[in-house]
């Protein structure tokens, strides 16, 4: 005590097991608890060198008592919480060799309550949370060093305590880091005895791989999931997200209605949707979309429609996965794509529609519905699918949704071909016609590029009367003061030479006096 009073612990037991050793070994348990209340106080003083013997004596304590630490750990565990977070490493590190010893020697059930109870305290701050779950982590560590089982009420409550939304979902790094390091630690300690808290410990893994500010954190979550996999026994991580995916999707089904744009459930469905394979998102079609009808109804947070439009889209990319759509690719163009498209006042459903385009823009180019569905999907009123382009073809807040939606025209012409109809061709060309009066000239070069997608779906047979009206409405800017847009135009007028050269050639000498210059006109005329 008078050591402990002058600052001055031991710096660590004898190494020998002689007699020595034994009788330190008695006094410190004689003491413990004058010991505990000594390293309490000191750590709690503002001068370094008491809170560095504190710590001190502490790592010197819990390594000589072992388990007899047990009686004490109701009030040397929330000492160790308090003490981690000291801004001196040397500390630091003396409270983390501390847990190590605790949790090698001690019953996991004489430390696991005291940290769960601060863990889930709604009063508790991120600091005194991320504490916490350093401690946890020490502690679990330890366990892995001496093979000390955790009784399973206890796994199940620290896995479910963990993956609860005011944890997994907090948002910060320290416990975000933190949450990493103890579902690592307890692989490692209790590996295969996982398996009943597997779909806990894979709800924070999916959390952490929805991170978009940490790539290293982010890395680290995915080759802890393929651990915990292996651990439970499965092959990969997608035949592990297999297995877990429906539990998972049923539990975001019943909450999804419920988000905002802070809920972490979001955000853990997109990693979740990820993880899984296309054969599994085929058979989990119906929970998939409907999680994404609910996020994208009108009614919904715009924050919440924007973020699943962009997972939608990203899901629409991947190539490894979007093939689950193909199926259904009716039913997902009905329900998920067009209604949020369909045109909304308010610069807010302009931002949501601009996303809505591009998402169909890639389902079109991606392939996923084939030409005789889009036959179907164009003469049922029902879709309104070209109106709704065309709609969105007039957008006034924002030049890039006019663009994108020239992108999502040409992917769809490409894929419906030569089976545009004749009535769906006189809706279709008008309007990209009038956007090469459009006053951003990246519209109008892309329209010019729709419009050659637009020729590929014509055949030699088509009514000259409208080619007349195509070419009158374009040969004009083959004469503008932007030599890209004359360009352009150029490329569709020779495309156009090839189907239909009669009406080509009179259109082009009809008009051939009136251009400033004609090096165009010429060129078109001397490829026939």
């Amino acid at each position: 005590a008078r050591n402990a009073e002058a600052g001055c612990y031991p710096a660590g037991p004898h190494e020998d097991g002689g007699e020595g050793g034994n009788l330190v070994r008695r006094m410190v348990r004689h003491h413990l608890k004058h010991i505990a209340i000594v390293c309490k106080r000191d750590s709690a003083e503002w001068t370094k060198n008491k809170n560095l013997s504190a710590a001190r004596l502490l790592r010197v304590a819990t390594e000589i008592a072992g388990r007899d630490m047990d009686p004490y750990l109701g009030s040397i565990v929330p000492l160790l919480c308090n003490a981690i977070g000291n801004e001196n490493e040397d500390i630091a590190q003396h409270i983390v060799r501390c847990t190590h010893h605790i949790g090698a020697a001690c019953d996991p059930e004489s430390w696991a309550c005291t940290l769960l109870d601060t863990l889930n305290n709604p009063k508790s701050s991120i600091p005194n949370r991320a504490n916490a779950l350093v401690v946890l982590a020490g502690l679990v560590h330890g366990c892995s060093q001496t093979g000390r089982e955790m009784g399973a009420d206890t796994l199940a409550a620290l896995a479910s305590t963990l993956a609860s939304e005011e944890i997994r979902g907090a948002g910060h790094y320290a416990i975000n880091n933190q949450l990493l390091s103890v579902i690592t630690n307890v692989l490692e300690a209790f590996g295969g005895g996982c398996g009943p808290v597997s779909r806990d410990l894979y709800h924070v893994l999916l959390q952490l791989q929805a991170l978009r500010d940490d790539d290293a954190l982010r890395s680290g979550a995915v080759l802890v999931t393929q651990r915990l996999a292996e651990a439970c026994g499965y092959e990969s991580a997608a035949s592990f997200a297999s297995g877990h995916s429906e539990d998972l999707l049923r539990v975001l089904c019943g909450t999804c209605a419920e988000w905002t744009k802070d809920s972490p459930d979001q955000f853990v469905f997109a990693a979740l949707v990820f993880n899984c394979s296309a054969e599994v998102l085929a058979r989990l079609y119906d929970q998939v979309t409907q999680v994404f009808c609910s996020c994208l109804s009108q009614e919904r947070d715009p924050h919440v429609r924007l973020e699943t439009l962009k997972v939608v889209d990203r899901l629409l990319e991947d190539q490894d996965r979007n093939g689950f759509i193909r199926p259904s690719s009716m039913r997902f163009l009905a329900e998920v794509l067009l209604p949020p498209a369909v045109w909304q006042a308010g610069k807010t459903a302009a931002s949501i529609r601009f996303h809505a385009i591009v998402a169909i823009g890639t389902f079109f180019r991606e392939d996923l519905m084939s030409p005789t569905e889009l036959v179907q999907v164009l003469i049922d009123d029902r879709y309104q699918l070209l109106p709704t382009i065309h709609s969105s073809l007039e957008e006034d807040y924002y030049a890039d949704t006019r663009l994108c939606s020239c992108h999502t025209l040409a992917a769809l012409l490409n894929c419906i071909g030569t089976k545009l109809t004749n009535d769906q061709k006189r809706l279709v060309y008008p309007e990209l016609v009038k956007r090469l009066d459009d006053s951003s000239d990246k519209v109008r070069i892309q329209a010019c590029a729709t419009l050659e997608a637009f020729v590929g779906c014509l055949e030699p047979d088509y009514c000259e009367t409208n080619t007349g009206y195509i070419l009158k409405g374009i040969l004009i800017h083959m004469d503008d003061t932007n030599p890209e847009v004359q360009e352009a135009v150029c490329l569709v007028v020779e495309k156009l030479a090839k189907v239909k050269p009669g009406v080509t050639r009179g259109s082009l000498h009809e008009v051939r006096e009136q251009h400033r210059g004609v090096a165009f006109i010429d060129r078109v005329l001397g490829s026939m």
